[in-house]
């Protein structure tokens, strides 16, 4: 068998597999591939018609599991960071900081799924992917819809890379981020996920 008919049966097993024919199994091998993810952020909130509403620009540090800090430096600066048992908001215009457990408060968003890639996605949501320039586009609708008001998340990756995050509301709000600079798999000092109030800030407690 010369070795063009070999990478061309190869190509199309590849094609025709379960793993890469199954929406749910490829994306959650590209999740089970993530254990942490650094860079930054363009995050904007658009209404039903498109229109936008917010935009702001930050940074990123997420490590598995549920561990995550997320700095929001333009137009108003905002920290929101977890080490996976406790989950603080930070508004230093404010000098307010809102506290609570983690337990289900980054369940049903994008980030939840990046932080527990373990759980069954089948059991949860019906998963579509489009493919288009490269990129996969993966549209997640929950099975139950009596359930929040979430109405869809959407993951995209360009060459096997996140590069955006999506989630729509039952009022038809997206909330679309774009990440950049992004690297994957690096080394986190655990200390970036500990916060501890600075003196003077007021905090609520919440759960």
């Amino acid at each position: 068998m010369s070795r063009s008919i070999s990478l061309l049966l190869l190509a199309f097993w590849l094609v025709s597999s379960p793993l890469y024919a199954d929406p749910a199994l490829r994306l959650s091998a590209h999740l089970q591939a993530l254990e942490s993810l650094q860079g930054r952020f363009t995050q904007e909130l658009l209404d039903a018609r498109g229109q936008r509403l917010q935009q702001s620009q930050g940074r990123f540090q997420l490590q598995q599991p549920a561990q995550i800090y997320w700095e929001t430096e333009q137009p108003y600066p905002e920290l929101l960071i977890s080490n996976g048992r406790d989950l603080w908001l930070y508004d230093p215009d404010l000098l307010q900081a809102t506290h609570q457990r983690v337990d289900a408060q980054l369940d049903a968003t994008p980030v939840s799924l990046l932080l527990n890639p373990d759980q069954s996605l089948t059991q949860t949501y019906h998963i579509q992917l489009r493919e288009e320039a490269g990129r996969e586009i993966y549209r997640l609708r929950p099975l139950d819809e009596t359930q929040g008001l979430l109405e869809e998340i959407r993951l995209t990756f360009f060459q096997g890379e996140l590069v955006g995050l999506g989630l729509e509301d039952s009022l038809g709000q997206i909330t679309s981020i774009s990440l950049r600079e992004v690297e994957r798999n690096q080394e986190i000092d655990p200390q970036v996920f500990e916060w501890t109030p600075p003196a003077g800030v007021d905090v609520i407690q919440e759960g």
